[in-house]
């Protein structure tokens, strides 16, 4: 929820995550975009005191979110679609995470593994075939999150003449 005047947000993780890719960010139900912070004090050098509704985003580290300007409303929600993956320190992952891509994160493992040069089971054969499973276990887990993956409303509008 956006604080009127406040510009600097820590973005709430699971546990022993870190966020690999921002996709989108959204105060109530609008999308904002993506800033750096040059990039917004070239185009406005008191963003950080001036408030207003923020058009704009920064993501200055793994758990914090400059939106740009300050928010001038209090109470917005805002909305961080990102990919997260565990961190190194993680010890254990989530059990619904590990049924739902046990194919996948094997697949990873074992290219990897397989890919592990002057070791006695080095087999770059092997290590293509899972990096190429692998890669398709992204690419459904990206279609899963993105909605692609089951039927998709189409809308035609009459354009005219």
């Amino acid at each position: 929820m956006t604080v009127s005047g406040l510009f600097e947000y820590d973005v709430d993780l699971p546990k022993n995550t870190n966020i690999v890719e921002v996709h989108s960010v959204t105060l109530g139900d609008k999308e904002i975009e993506p800033d750096t912070e040059q990039g917004a004090t070239h185009a406005n050098p008191k963003w950080r005191t001036e408030k207003a509704t923020p058009t704009n985003y920064i993501r200055t580290d793994n758990k914090t979110l400059y939106l740009v300007p300050a928010p001038i409303k209090a109470g917005d929600v805002v909305t961080v679609y990102a990919s997260i993956k565990p961190t190194l320190s993680a010890t254990s992952i989530s059990t619904s995470f590990v049924e739902d891509y046990v194919d996948g994160i094997m697949a990873g493992a074992l290219a990897n593994l397989f890919n592990a040069h002057d070791m006695p089971w080095a087999n770059p054969q092997r290590a293509m075939k899972h990096e190429a499973e692998f890669e398709a276990h992204i690419r459904d887990a990206r279609n899963k999150a993105d909605g692609r993956r089951g039927p998709t409303r189409r809308t035609v509008r009459y354009g005219g003449l």
